[in-house]
């Protein structure tokens, strides 16, 4: 089972147990006298969770169940905040998986089915049917949300990737600036000072001294080549 199919369980659960919980709640006469209290409890749980805990699993679930609350103890289907559920839908497929929105769709469906609330079902059907024309809306909103946020995850292990990058760059530009600088320079000037005293030799002839000042001068020459291509890795 993937990660994705892990998280649509869950929340499928979660999602079941808030619609049983608020359903049983309302319909009890007892509890349902105590709905407010409920609602000002899940308030507290709702913006408590935003601004100190930052879970969305929290958000999502209180803010589930204070919609459920609503709608179940004000007529269900015949609630005049019955449109609630629409913006959950759309805050179900942005914060859990896009399919959770057509998962409660159908979960609310079975159950005001089979336990409508009046004798005239036409009206009850059409604001299921309305669920139902919702929820496409939501879960393309929703795909595309999960899209963007790959991509700004993406961006961001790119970025990562080129500051690492940078690093390991100007690492060999410090490498190349010190071999130029302590290895071949100091190797050069070595194989100079022994060429100016071979030149220095009494015993050499002029042919011979002529030809190591070329030498000498290839090298100077190979040097300046060090050092402008490190002006040029410097520069890059």
């Amino acid at each position: 089972m993937t990660i994705s199919s892990r998280k649509l369980v869950v929340h499928s659960l979660i999602l079941t147990t808030c619609v049983l919980f608020a359903f049983i709640w309302t319909d009890n006469k007892i509890l349902a006298a105590y709905n407010l209290q409920l609602v000002a409890f899940l308030l507290i749980v709702y913006f408590g969770s935003r601004f100190f805990v930052k879970k969305p699993v929290i958000d999502m679930s209180a803010l589930s169940l204070l919609t459920f609350i609503l709608v179940f103890a004000t007529g269900a289907l015949s609630s005049p905040l019955f449109f609630l559920l629409y913006f959950l839908l759309f805050g179900l497929a942005l914060l859990f998986e896009p399919a959770s929105s057509l998962f409660l769709v159908i979960l609310l469906t079975v159950l005001f089915l089979l336990i409508p609330e009046s004798q005239d079902l036409l009206p009850e059907l059409l604001q299921l049917a309305s669920l139902f024309l919702i929820v496409p809306l939501a879960v393309i909103f929703g795909k595309q949300y999960i899209k963007l946020k790959r991509n700004e995850l993406e961006v961001r292990a790119l970025e990562s990737e080129e500051k690492t990058l940078t690093k390991k760059v100007e690492a060999q530009k410090s490498k190349v600036k010190y071999w130029t600088d302590a290895v071949l320079g100091q190797k050069l000037a070595e194989i100079q000072n022994y060429l100016k005293s071979l030149e220095q030799n009494p015993t050499t002839s002029q042919e011979k001294k002529d030809y190591l000042r070329s030498i000498s001068a290839k090298i100077y020459e190979t040097y300046l080549d060090g050092k402008e291509m490190e002006k040029e890795i410097k520069n890059a």
